[in-house]
């Protein structure tokens, strides 16, 4: 499970203060108001069997992206252990690069519609909807003002590129070889791998745009997250409790 690919205090520190202020928030507490309620009362909530499901969609979502971006870059050194060729290894390595840019663009939209409440099966079928080229173009213009291909025309043309390699692997129904090595026939297999890495490293710059950008209304909702992590975490004093396969909120002992 993408939840615990890491055990690094860091990561857990980053994932909890990222779900437990947004489990609190939607359920009406906000920094406000978190004074009104026990320490026991907040424990009830994260032990509501009702939750589950909350904490597992939630975790996969937080963790997606970023765990498929280590999963392109790795592809792309498996050249390193001669374990597949070049051009299998570039154009694979767009295509779950791609994916994880997917996710990433998702979340950003997830966050801009929960910031203005927009009902659950709204918001699925806008995220449904529009191709990943449109929700960085216009789309985006319109939710935003910007767009990666006006604001950041560099980063759009290495997108571009690799959306037009992925999309040919993906989507012709008649390669009868396997996609990677019809791929390489078509195009230089210098530019394939150029592209590839170009495309993979990318990815977490169309991020740090997408985080800049921001509607006011995200960045409210970002800072009263921050605000109800910090009153929490101070309260709870969280510590993360592994054992075997399972993850549980407990409290550090005291000294």
């Amino acid at each position: 499970m993408l939840l615990f690919m890491t055990e690094s205090d860091q990561f857990l520190e980053q994932l909890w203060s990222g779900l437990i202020p947004r489990m609190l928030y939607f359920q009406g507490i906000n920094s406000t108001n978190l004074h009104q309620y026990s320490d026991e009362d907040l424990q009830e909530i994260f032990k509501d069997p009702a939750k589950s499901r909350y904490w597992y969609q939630e975790s996969i979502v937080f963790t997606s992206w970023e765990a498929l971006l280590v999963l392109a870059e790795r592809n792309l050194r498996l050249t390193d252990e001669r374990q597949i060729s070049e051009e299998i290894a570039a154009i694979g390595g767009i295509i779950i690069a791609y994916t994880a840019l997917e996710e990433c663009v998702n979340d950003f939209y997830i966050d801009c519609f929960r910031a203005r409440n927009m009902p659950q099966a709204e918001l699925l079928g806008r995220l449904n909807g529009p191709s990943l080229a449109a929700k960085l173009d216009g789309r985006l213009r319109a939710l935003t003002g910007h767009s990666l291909k006006s604001d950041l025309p560099a980063l759009w043309t290495i997108f571009d590129q690799a959306k037009s390699l992925r999309h040919r692997s993906v989507h012709n129904k008649l390669i009868e070889k396997t996609f990677a090595q019809e791929e390489a026939s078509r195009e230089p297999r210098i530019e394939i791998i150029a592209v590839a890495e170009a495309f993979v490293k990318s990815v977490a710059d169309i991020n740090v745009f997408l985080k800049s950008i921001y509607p006011s209304d995200v960045v409210e909702l970002s800072d009263e997250l921050k605000r109800i992590w910090l009153i929490a975490e101070k309260r709870l004093n969280f510590a993360t409790l592994l054992s075997g396969s399972d993850v549980n909120l407990g409290r550090k002992p005291s000294s």
